[in-house]
């Protein structure tokens, strides 16, 4: 009996049989999965507000998504898929584990297929033959547990997205090679490639995967040279990707080599059997394995995992001897396609069962050729047939349970990090892992106690910090103070610079008020591409007195922040605030031209206008913003730049307004409203409300100023004077009073103090007008014309002819 005669044998199994029992082993396994939470495992890519800006589907977003930034590896593809679970599910779980479920399901028709199409390529198979293993290799592949991080983690879908397009670029090859390369199907499998990469590089390893096929599956007529040639673009493909992430990104991490070059290989030879045990024997796996660097101790772990190794290169070289050239291209399948994880290349992660996704696919494909030779060649009894065919089925059915148990370690985050203490207890991380997770669910004691545990093994900054903010909410400032203080010293004795934002909390908790404004200076530099923490740092730099640091900030990331981060309206307060309005001003009008068009702004604007005496723009301005946005300053504000504006009669209104709103019991209020009285003429009322203001407050210098005012119009010049003078007494000599009380004293004839008066005015403000016109024609009275003439050719040196009053010009010329 050979293989396609156990096929046929296989009651239907050849037709729709495959995809029920797979159907109903994925739902078996990961069913449950649609109803897990969060795992506090990089959970931060879908809830974090600075990737949710990320998730939209508008031209903008697409920008974004596409558009290389500052990150470990360019992704887009993860976060289009992101995007679009986002839409319908928002930051609900359920539609991120849904999506990975549909997504694992398409994998595994595409699995299915390209097992299909490559197993004639090494059998003698037909292709009822190939559907049937086909479909038992698919079985395999779905029910493996080194697949369940894949599809059970929610921000792991960029390992299914990478692997559909994955076996879809290699289906695309195998069938234009099968059908004398043609030009559609070829192009395909690079448009699928080059969609793989901009999933995840790992699939960077599909040119040499190719060159092997090509290799041990080519026809007889195939040159070396079409070889090469075919695989060119491959290359070129993966070369350019290469040179992008080795020289744009941080994806590969530390040195190149762990250790001297025998310990790296050595560790790299730990890895690659760690692997292979994980998929023969897939128990104790775990999403954090400890790192599996060679320590130097030669002992039987070592022997065993170098015995694996041998062994994996014995059956590869026997395959090749033997020309069993389907089992050499899974053994090569399986260790070319771990070349971009294996640790060749330095990585942040060293060991993780999802890196196993695209290998395991070789693993299964020499599994599956193995036991096409098996039933091909048996000659024993067909019970014994029987028996082998339910251990067969029994295996999987056992890779099922385990599946399903390893997928309930996913439910959230403190089942994760349980089993990972349970099943590696000596792993420091494994611990700090558990104690975040404890944090995260309110559970302080437990977490305190677990990172306490994380120092036994070494004091670890983070735990530190932890245990000091724990402390702190237990209301124990003693021993928090204690761990604060721990952390400041781990972090200058090792500069932990990934720890940054730690170390600014606790120089802020300190109050280390030079080492935080200096750690928010580099803090700066280093999230010089995330506008909304370059604001916060600038917020803070300014309340530590640093504002030309904050300015600093904002000005070195400002041409990376999109209009809606509002950066440029944060560099025109901050302008503002050092007192550079003509600063503030162009900022703001910047901000306005690219499209930073917001109330702030509006507001941040008109308070400028109004500090510059751009009265009518001011007005313009608060009122677009509306008057229930309007703090009571900017109420007032809009009062003064009506009045200033030469609208008394709404400035009037709004004051009265305001002194509603205050409760008609603040001094500055009925001041103000007497103001714009006095403007309309209104002088009796005027004269009113400055009284209620100094009965409000009776040393209001204003009010008195003001009161005076209203006196002197009134002709009641006695009165004025005693009223300034009260104003001085209080307030002191400013410019207003003493120009007002100058003109009172030349109204009343005083001509020699009124002189005397504007001469001190002059000392301060050579430029007054009002000073300049008003001693000339007070020593004029004098009799002094020639002082007086001097006066007057200074001011109109000043301020020309058109601005001279009747009578000046021919005081001047001697008439």
């Amino acid at each position: 009996m050979n293989n396609n005669d156990s096929a046929e044998k296989a009651s239907g199994f050849t037709g729709w049989i495959p995809a029920v029992l797979i159907l109903l082993a994925v739902a078996a396994i990961y069913g449950q999965s649609l109803w897990f939470g969060y795992v506090n495992y990089d959970d931060a890519l879908i809830l974090d507000k600075r990737w949710i800006a990320y998730r939209q589907l508008d031209w903008q977003g697409l920008w974004k998504i596409f558009l290389p930034h500052e990150m470990a590896t360019y992704q887009p593809l993860r976060d289009l898929a992101f995007a679009l679970v986002y839409r319908f599910s928002g930051t609900n779980p359920f539609g991120y584990h849904l999506f990975n479920v549909l997504l694992y399901l398409a994998n595994l028709l595409a699995v299915f297929y390209l097992f299909r199409i490559l197993l004639p390529y090494f059998t003698a198979l037909d292709r009822k033959g190939a559907t049937f293993w086909a479909g038992l290799a698919a079985l395999w592949f779905a029910v493996h547990p080194v697949h369940v991080e894949s599809v059970a983690w929610m921000v792991a879908n960029k390992e299914l997205l990478a692997g559909l397009f994955y076996f879809l670029s290699m289906i695309c090859y195998v069938k234009s090679h099968r059908e004398g390369f043609r030009t559609g199907f070829y192009l395909l499998s690079l448009i699928f490639l080059l969609l793989g990469l901009l999933s995840k590089p790992s699939v960077a390893a599909l040119p040499l995967v190719l060159i092997a096929f090509e290799l041990l599956g080519r026809k007889p007529d195939t040159r070396a040279r079409d070889i090469i040639l075919r695989s060119l673009p491959y290359l070129v493909l993966i070369a350019a990707a290469a040179g992008y992430y080795l020289f744009y990104t941080s994806a590969f991490v530390g040195r190149l080599l762990q250790g001297s070059l025998r310990i790296h290989l050595l560790t790299l030879s730990s890895v690659l059997a760690k692997y292979v045990l994980n998929l023969l024997l897939p128990v104790n796996l775990c999403n954090s394995y400890p790192p599996p660097f060679f320590s130097g101790s030669y002992n039987w772990h070592l022997a065993v995992f170098l015995g694996i190794d041998l062994l994996l290169a014995a059956a590869l070289a026997f395959a090749l001897r033997r020309k069993q050239k389907g089992l050499a291209f899974a053994i090569l399948f399986f260790l070319l396609n771990l070349i971009p994880v294996s640790g060749i290349f330095p990585i942040a992660i060293f060991m993780a069962d999802r890196y196993l996704y695209l290998s395991s696919f070789g693993f299964v494909l020499a599994g599956v050729l193995v036991l096409v030779r098996v039933f091909g060649t048996w000659s024993g009894p067909a019970a014994a047939r029987r028996i082998f065919a339910t251990a067969a089925a029994g295996a999987l059915i056992f890779l099922t349970f385990l599946s399903a148990v390893r997928c309930r370690d996913w439910k959230d985050a403190l089942t994760l990090w349980i089993a990972a203490v349970r099943t590696y207890p000596n792993y420091q991380y494994n611990y700090y892992g558990l104690a975040n997770s404890y944090a995260q669910a309110g559970m302080q004691d437990q977490a305190l106690e677990t990172y306490l545990k994380t120092n036994m093994f070494k004091e670890n900054f983070s735990a530190d910090y932890y245990i000091a903010r724990i402390y702190d909410v237990k209301g124990d400032s003693v021993e928090a103070e204690k761990y604060y203080r721990r952390v400041e010293a781990l972090y200058e004795d090792e500069m932990l610079e990934q720890q940054w934002d730690v170390i600014t909390a606790v120089y802020e908790r300190l109050g280390l008020k030079d080492k935080l404004a200096g750690q928010l200076v580099e803090n700066s530099r280093i999230l010089k591409n995330y506008p909304e923490r370059i604001m916060t740092i600038a917020s803070k730099l300014a309340s530590l007195g640093q504002v030309q640091k904050a300015v600093e900030a904002l000005e070195g990331s400002i041409d990376a922040a999109p209009p809606s981060a509002g950066m440029r309206t944060a560099l025109a307060a901050m302008l503002a605030r050092l007192g550079d309005l003509a600063g503030a001003l162009k900022a703001a009008q910047e901000a306005r031209a690219k499209g930073e068009n917001s109330v702030t702004l509006d507001l941040l604007e008109a308070d400028l206008r109004f500090n510059s005496g751009d009265w009518r723009q001011a007005v313009g301005l608060y009122e677009a913003a509306g008057w229930e946005k309007l703090s009571a300053r900017q109420k007032e504000r809009l009062a003064a730049s009506y009045f200033n504006s030469g609208r008394p009669g709404e400035a009037l209104e709004l004051f009265r307004a305001l002194s509603r709103e205050e409760g008609e019991k603040s001094a500055p209020a009925h001041n103000n409203i007497g103001v714009a009285l006095e403007a309309l003429d209104s002088l009796d009322e005027a004269d009113k409300e400055y009284r209620k203001a100094l009965e409000l407050q009776e040393n209001y210098a204003d009010a008195w100023f003001n009161l005076g005012n209203v006196a002197s119009k009134r002709g009641r010049n006695s009165e004025a004077l005693e009223y300034y003078l009260r104003a001085e007494k209080i307030e002191g000599g400013t410019a207003d009073l003493e120009t007002a009380r100058a003109s009172l004293l030349a109204k009343m004839k005083r001509y020699p103090e009124a002189l005397q008066l504007y001469g001190k005015l002059l000392e301060i403000n050579p430029a007054s007008k009002a000073a300049l016109l008003g001693a000339g024609d007070a020593a004029w009275e004098l009799g002094k014309k020639k002082i007086a003439r001097e006066y007057y050719r200074k001011y109109l040196d000043r301020y020309g002819a058109r601005a001279a009053p009747d009578g000046l010009l021919q005081r001047i010329s001697g008439d």
